[in-house]
């Protein structure tokens, strides 16, 4: 078997955030890693991007029902600003232990800002035996 293969990647367009928590919800199931990143696919350079940026985690996809873990929050940035190639902000989580659904909270500081995330869960407990599975619209094993 081929390890990377058990690997799912989910795309989260989060949209325009400035001042307000914008939100994103997906499933961990069936997954012991995941790798959140948070890009600015379009800034200016003179732009603040993040005053929060955090993980929440819960047994149902309610946003009420969401709670933050220790180290799941950042609130301090060593940047204040950031190129649009770069990864404004990169969680690396086991997820042995953690609860099924995860929710991204962004908050933006000041000017309206795009804002997308990648999330790459891996080490699965089940081979995705289709590009469907793996959320992929087209999958090439070499």
């Amino acid at each position: 078997m081929i390890h990377a293969q058990n690997n799912k990647s989910v795309m989260l367009l989060i949209g325009s955030v400035s001042n307000t928590a914008v939100t994103a919800t997906f499933d961990t199931v069936d997954f012991k890693y995941m790798q959140v990143d948070v890009f600015a696919p379009s800034v200016a350079a003179t732009t603040t991007i993040l005053s929060a940026c955090k993980l929440e985690e819960s047994e149902t996809t309610t946003e009420a029902s969401m709670v933050t873990w220790a180290g799941s929050s950042v609130t301090s940035f060593a940047h204040t600003t950031i190129a649009a190639s770069e990864v404004s902000q990169r969680f690396n989580v086991n997820l042995l232990g953690r609860k099924r659904y995860m929710m991204l909270e962004i908050n933006g500081a000041g000017a309206s800002q795009d804002m997308m995330a990648q999330v790459r869960l891996s080490r699965a407990e089940v081979f995705a035996n289709n590009a469907t599975d793996a959320n992929v619209i087209y999958q090439t094993t070499i």
